[in-house]
Order: C-alpha cells, then sequence, then structure tokens
C-alpha cells in the first residue's frame, strides 16, 4: 500500500468507530438489509467484525475499516439498483 493511502483508512476508520456508528447499525447493517436477505452476508459475522473494529485501538487490530466500507459500499449499491435485482425490493 501506498504511504499516502495509509491515513485514508485510519481516518475512515475513526469514522466508522464514532461518528456513524448508530447510522451504519440502523441504515446499513439493520437486519432488513439486501446484504442479509439476498444472503450476501452473514449479519452475526459482520456485526462482530464491526464491534472488533470498534474496540479495537486506533492503530491496529484484526480488523481492516476498509472490510467494513465494502459492506456498506455493497448495501449501498444493492439499495440503488434494486429495482433490477431479483428479490431485493
Amino acid at each position: 500500500m501506498a504511504q499516502g493511502q495509509t491515513g485514508i483508512f485510519l481516518l475512515g476508520g475513526i469514522v466508522l468507530k464514532d461518528g456513524l456508528k448508530q447510522t451504519i447499525l440502523r441504515d446499513f447493517f439493520d437486519p432488513e438489509a439486501r446484504i442479509f436477505r439476498l444472503g450476501l452476508l452473514d449479519r452475526g459475522t459482520l456485526l462482530d467484525q464491526y464491534e472488533g473494529l470498534c474496540a479495537q485501538k486506533f492503530d491496529g487490530g484484526d480488523v481492516w475499516s476498509k472490510d467494513i466500507f465494502q459492506a456498506i459500499s455493497l448495501e449501498a449499491w444493492l439499495e440503488c439498483f434494486s429495482e433490477f435485482i431479483e428479490d431485493a425490493g
């Protein structure tokens, strides 16, 4: 990873852990989220990862913020294109 990219992931982790936690849980990781309804991700596993990210120290741990961002991005994508995805609406 290029040095310039490291700061992006650190900042992203801070935002995910603090400022947006309730929004993420409510809007993206709700039990009825498409990523779970379609069987793309396991909610329990993802919530465990997210809680692990929130609990780990600022300077690192076992969970990368990009893994959480990927789940959020997938849910947002499914929302945008739900009219074209069978059983997603």
